[in-house]
């Protein structure tokens, strides 16, 4: 499936210019997200049997659109407990990226998405997350962003291997202040990370295999918007500097920059979901 785009002259104007502040290469860079909830009917085929939206009066028309003519076209791999076929009902966010064109405006498509079966049992649970701490040097600069962290865990639920894919900034500076910021934050929230206890079921622990999981954890200065589906954010475009992608250095096969906006700030995501797009490049 080829990656669905519209070009949007004006709409997105206002999300880019209020960067205005700033090295003008990095603002060059500068992506606005935004996430969208709902739920997709798959037909025991793989194909989509249908798909409806979370909050459709608070999504912009050009990203309702987009969907309308990306999610039909979409077909799905899905692992299910009996190993057969058949429909499945499944929870789905999708990230819609936008980013600066030639011609003043701007261009949307999707960037990621996330699946996941309401049916599936919870096969990891938290027992102990308590939030990193806040680099000093960090927030007295006013730096800010959203580290995306994968976590193997060992059986007993203490967290084995930790690593940084992505820190995408809230803020415009030069690329070494960013840099240094992108620094700070990851190492925070590793170290933090390292102390985490969670819980493998025995479901889970039965199926074997190794176990990660994906966290993004959220470093913002003042009130953290709620990205609840109704809360203030749902329906807006969030605009950050993008990091650069960092592969997950045991598992480099699996490694996706493109599905990490679609996770939300302080959940805990499978790195292998039983519920996969037959064709990623698509999203």
């Amino acid at each position: 499936m080829n990656k669905i785009v519209v070009s949007v002259l004006v709409a997105l104007a206002f999300s880019f210019s209020v960067q205005a502040a700033g090295p003008r290469g990095v603002r060059k860079t500068v992506e606005a997200s935004m996430q969208v909830k709902g739920q997709v009917v798959i037909a025991a085929d793989g194909t989509l049997q249908s798909y409806t939206l979370e909050k459709p009066e608070a999504l912009p028309e050009e990203v309702k659109s987009l969907l309308a003519k990306y999610l039909p076209a979409c077909e799905f791999s899905v692992t299910t407990a009996g190993g057969k076929p058949g429909v499945v009902t499944s929870n789905m966010t999708v990230q819609m990226l936008a980013r600066q064109n030639e011609a003043g405006g701007s261009t949307i498509s999707i960037n990621g998405t996330q699946f996941m079966d309401p049916k599936t049992p919870e096969y990891i649970r938290k027992v102990a997350m308590p939030p990193p701490h806040y680099p000093m040097t960090a927030a007295q600069a006013g730096l800010s962003g959203t580290v995306y962290l994968v976590l193997r865990l060992n059986p007993d639920g203490s967290v084995a291997e930790a690593h940084a894919e992505q820190v995408n900034m809230s803020v415009i500076a030069s690329d070494g202040v960013l840099r240094q910021g992108r620094g700070m934050l990851s190492k925070a929230a590793l170290v933090k990370a390292r102390e985490w206890r969670f819980e493998v079921t025995p479901a889970r622990l039965a199926e074997g295999g190794p176990i990660d999981v994906r966290v993004p954890v959220d470093f913002k200065l003042g009130p953290v918007p709620t990205d609840h589906v109704d809360g203030p954010i749902y329906g807006k475009w969030q605009v950050y500097v993008p990091g650069p992608y960092a592969s997950i250095p045991w598992r480099p096969e699996v490694s996706d920059s493109r599905a990490l906006g679609a996770l939300a700030g302080g959940s805990l995501y499978p790195v292998d979901s039983k519920i996969k797009l037959k064709d990623p490049s698509g999203s």
